[in-house]
C-alpha cells in the first residue's frame, strides 16, 4: 500500500503532528521520516503552530488556505479530540497499568507453553531485591539463568533511545537483561536494546481498556493503532489496570493462565516469540563463557539458531525448508564468526540440524519431513519501511 503525498493528506485540513505520524504509520513509514517529509512542506502552502494541551506544547501542520475563521473552529474541535485522547493514554486504568495486566497474563501462558522447555521463571512482580540490588520493574523473568527486566509502555509514539520513557531501561546502573514492550520502537531503540542483552517487542496496537470516549480514536483517524478491550476477569472479578496491578499478589499463576484467554492473539504470538529469542540469545551468551577450544564452535552454532528462528518466526507458520533455514542463518554471520563457519561449514551444519531437533524437542518448533515451522509464535519486532 503505498502512501499518499503529504500534500494530498493535509490539504483543507489540519492535523497534530503526531497524528499524522500514525496515520502514515499505516502505510509503514517510520515516524522519523514522516517528520522529515513534514519539514520540506512547501511554508508557503502549509504552515505551522504549535497548542498546548495538557500541559505540554503539541505541534500541527495545516493548510494555509483555511481561512482564519475556519482554523480557529477546526483547531478548537481538533484540540479537543486529541486532549480526549491523550486523557485516555494518560489514565493508568485505562492504559498504562491496563496494557502491563495484559503483557503480564501473556507472560504467564507464555510459562505454561515453554517454561519448563527454556528453563524459565516468572520472578515476583515489581520485584525490589534481585542479587542483592535494589530494583523497582515491573516483570522480572528469568530464563535459563539470566534475569530480564521488563518494561510495559503503552505509548502513542514511537519510542527511541532519546525517550525519556526509556531512559531507566539504557541506565549503565541497571544490570539486568532490559526488555521493552512497546507499541512500535524505532531502529536505534531495537539494536541499542539487543547491544545491552535485551529485547523489543512491538505489539503494533495500543492496549487500551474500552472507554466511553473511545470514538475519539476513529474520529482523529487513528484507530488502527488501538486494539480496545473489555476489563480483565480473573476467579470471576473485573479489573481495570490500576485494580488488576492493586490486586496482583494475590492472584496465583494458574488463575492467571485460565484468565490469558482475553490476551488478543496477535500479542500472545508476539510474547511468545519473544520468549523464544530470548532464550536463544542466553545461548550464545553462555558460548563466550566456554574455554577457547569449545568457544567458536559453540558461539556459531547459538548465532545460527537465533537467526534460523528469526527467519522461521517472519514465515508466520509457514514451513521452510531445512536447507533454507542453515542459508538464512549464515548469511547473517559475520566477521570472525563468518571465517570460522565458512572454514568448517560441513561439521556446522551438521550440527546445526542436531540444534534444530533440540528445539523440536523443547516444543519451539514444528517439523514435517525436513522442513520446519513455528507456531502460535511470530517475530516480536516490526521493522517498518526507511522510505516513503
Amino acid at each position: 500500500m503505498n502512501a499518499p503525498p503529504l500534500e494530498d493528506l493535509i490539504k483543507g485540513e489540519l492535523f497534530f503532528v503526531n497524528q499524522l505520524k500514525a496515520i502514515m504509520e499505516k502505510y509503514g513509514i517510520y515516524h522519523d521520516v514522516t517528520g522529515n517529509m513534514i519539514d520540506r512542506l512547501s511554508p508557503v502552502q502549509f504552515k505551522k503552530g504549535v497548542e498546548r494541551i495538557r500541559g505540554e506544547g503539541h505541534p500541527y501542520v495545516y493548510d494555509s488556505s483555511i481561512s482564519g475563521t475556519e482554523l480557529d473552529s477546526l483547531l478548537r474541535r481538533k484540540r479537543g479530540m486529541y486532549s480526549t485522547f491523550l486523557g485516555i493514554l494518560t489514565d493508568n486504568q485505562y492504559s498504562g497499568f491496563f496494557a502491563e495486566a495484559i503483557v503480564f497474563l501473556a507472560l504467564c501462558k507464555a510459562f505454561s507453553l515453554y517454561g519448563n522447555q527454556v528453563d524459565m521463571h516468572i520472578l515476583q512482580p515489581e520485584q525490589r531485591w534481585i542479587n542483592g540490588v535494589i530494583y523497582k520493574i515491573e516483570f522480572p523473568i528469568n530464563i535459563a539463568g539470566e534475569v530480564f527486566g521488563f518494561e510495559v509502555k503503552n505509548n502513542y509514539m514511537q519510542l527511541s533511545p532519546k525517550s525519556e520513557h526509556v531512559s531507566k531501561l539504557l541506565s549503565p546502573d541497571l544490570t539486568l537483561n532490559p526488555v521493552l514492550i512497546n507499541r512500535q520502537s524505532t531502529r536505534g531503540l531495537k539494536s541499542e536494546l539487543m547491544r545491552r542483552n535485551g529485547r523489543v517487542a512491538d505489539l503494533t496496537h495500543l492496549l487500551l481498556l474500552q472507554h466511553e470516549d473511545s470514538h475519539v480514536v476513529s474520529d482523529l483517524q487513528v484507530d488502527h493503532i488501538v486494539t480496545f478491550l473489555p476489563k480483565v476477569k480473573v476467579r470471576e472479578e473485573s479489573y481495570n489496570g490500576v485494580e488488576f496491578k492493586e490486586n496482583i499478589h494475590s492472584f496465583n499463576i494458574k488463575d492467571l493462565v485460565e484468565a490469558s484467554f482475553q490476551v488478543p492473539i496477535e500479542v500472545q504470538e508476539k510474547i511468545n516469540g519473544l520468549i523464544a529469542l530470548l532464550y536463544l540469545s542466553t545461548r550464545f551468551r553462555q558460548a563466550q563463557s566456554l574455554r577457547r577450544g569449545n568457544r567458536a564452535v559453540s558461539m556459531c552454532l547459538a548465532l545460527l539458531l537465533q537467526n534460523a528462528y528469526a527467519y522461521l518466526l517472519g514465515a508466520q507458520g509457514e514451513y521452510r525448508s531445512i536447507e533454507d533455514c542453515f542459508a538464512y542463518a549464515a548469511s547473517k554471520v559475520t566477521g570472525v564468526l563468518k571465517g570460522y563457519l565458512v572454514k568448517n561449514l560441513a561439521s556446522l551444519k551438521q550440527t546445526f540440524y542436531y540444534e534444530l531437533e533440540d528445539l523440536k524437542t523443547r516444543k519451539l518448533v514444528k517439523k514435517r519431513l525436513s522442513r520446519y515451522r513455528v507456531k502460535g509464535l511470530t517475530s516480536p519486532e516490526n521493522w517498518l519501511r526507511q522510505d516513503p
